[in-house]
C-alpha cells in the first residue's frame, strides 16, 4: 500500500496494489475516492500529481475549479424550532444537521439544545 498527502484537502490518502484509484485513509472522508471540501467532486490524488481529467468522471481540478475548506467560518448558528415543541425532535434534527455539516465540510459541530439562549449570549456558550 501507498501513501501520500491529498493535494486538495491535505489528508493522508492511500492506494492498494490492486486499485488505480486514490481513497482518503483518514478523518471523515476515510475510505472515500472524494475530498469533503466544497464544491463536491475533488478526487484524493497526491501533492504534485495532475488532476484526473478522463471523461466519464473528471476531477474538478482538470476543469479550473478551486476547492473552498472554509477556514474563516469560526461558527454558525442553527435555529431548529418546532411547532409544537417537541425536544425529541429538535435534537434528533440538530444531530442531522450537526452530522452534515462534519461530513461535508469537516466541521467541528459542538450542539447545543438548551433552547431559548438569547443572541447576544449565544457567543458565550460557543465551544472555544
Amino acid at each position: 500500500m501507498t501513501s501520500a498527502e491529498c493535494k486538495h484537502c491535505h489528508l493522508t490518502i492511500e492506494k492498494t496494489e490492486k486499485s488505480s484509484s486514490w481513497k482518503h485513509a483518514q478523518g471523515v472522508q476515510q475510505g472515500k475516492f472524494t475530498c469533503g471540501v466544497d464544491p463536491y467532486g475533488f478526487h484524493a490524488e497526491p501533492v504534485g500529481s495532475p488532476c484526473s481529467d478522463h471523461p466519464a468522471n473528471p476531477c474538478n481540478g482538470s476543469r479550473g475549479l478551486t476547492p473552498r475548506h472554509f477556514p474563516h467560518i469560526r461558527r454558525i448558528k442553527v435555529v431548529i424550532d418546532v411547532d409544537p415543541p417537541d425536544l425529541e425532535i429538535e435534537r434528533r434534527l440538530a444531530d442531522e444537521v450537526g452530522e452534515y455539516l462534519s461530513n461535508k465540510y469537516q466541521f467541528n459541530v459542538t450542539r447545543l439544545v438548551d433552547a431559548d439562549i438569547p443572541d447576544q449570549e449565544w457567543r458565550h456558550h460557543d465551544a472555544p
